[in-house]
């Protein structure tokens, strides 16, 4: 069994879940159904899902346009965790919980189900939520996140168990006003993403998440970032670090992160503290 997931079970037994719970993480089917949406933010939120899934469930489906998308982040984020992939480009129902970018998945096919959408800084839940053409990674990374606290909540019932309220629909999430810039207009095309000077102490969760946004960011991104961080990635950090591969294990997290938006983000000076 890997350290990754054995933490993954070890974190369900914290919230009440006993052994015939945390199994399901092996067990229980996903599918992802993403409809006949081709847009940016379709195959954004698409990637995202797969990269998300991919690194607590084993068994996952998805159909539609974005599903080789979505199948290949999978298979990565499991390979990352040192688990073998059972994500496949197919639609087998029933399943435990299925997820409909754009529209709502089939009728029938699953015990619990959500629908997200995306575009710009915006994020939707719902049989309504759309998909528009905006190239804003946000968006997507917050619906798929979304979509994913769902799966864990219908599945292990995480409701009954800790008070974690399921996602009321139909829901909007805007990240740009959320983030305490009362009503500022968010932009209205992109230009080049300036991060000035910036330190982070601690290359963590977080960090990763903004990595994947950074990397994805559709202008020009500059400025000069500092990681500081003495830790390396070992075998339990992948299920909660997204956009980490197995070649990263031993490789200190400070080194690793810079390199990754060096490579991604020519204009942008990132620099890496091991101490």
């Amino acid at each position: 069994m890997s350290e990754a997931l054995e933490k993954n079970r070890h974190a369900l037994r914290a919230v009440g879940g006993g052994a015939a719970s945390s199994r399901l993480i092996q067990t229980a089917r996903i599918g992802a159904w993403t409809g006949s949406a081709r847009s940016m933010s379709a195959r954004l939120a698409a990637e995202a899902l797969g990269e998300l899934l991919g690194r607590f469930w084993h068994n996952i489906d998805a159909d539609g346009p974005g599903a080789r998308s979505l199948v290949g982040a999978a298979v990565r984020s499991s390979s990352a965790c040192g688990v073998d992939s059972a994500a496949h480009n197919a639609w087998n129902p029933p399943y435990d919980f299925a997820i409909g970018l754009g529209e709502p998945v089939p009728p029938g096919c699953a015990a619990g189900s959500v629908t997200i959408g995306a575009d710009g800084w915006k994020a939707f839940a719902g049989p309504g939520a759309p998909l528009g053409d905006d190239a804003n990674p946000v968006g997507p990374l917050a619906a798929a996140s979304l979509a994913a606290a769902e799966a864990l909540k219908s599945v292990f019932g995480l409701g009954a168990r800790c008070g974690a309220a399921r996602l009321p629909v139909p829901h909007e999430w805007d990240a740009w006003h959320g983030a305490a810039l009362g009503d500022a207009p968010a932009p209205a095309a992109f230009s080049s993403l300036d991060l000035g000077e910036v330190h982070v102490f601690g290359v963590g969760a977080v960090s990763h998440a903004l990595l994947w946004i950074v990397r994805r960011w559709p202008g020009r991104v500059t400025g000069r970032v500092h990681f500081i961080d003495p830790d390396t990635y070992d075998a339990g950090n992948p299920q909660r670090y997204i956009g980490t591969a197995p070649d990263d294990e031993g490789r200190p997290k400070a080194s690793g992160m810079a390199q990754k938006l060096r490579q991604a983000c020519p204009h942008l000076e990132a620099i890496a503290y091991v101490l």
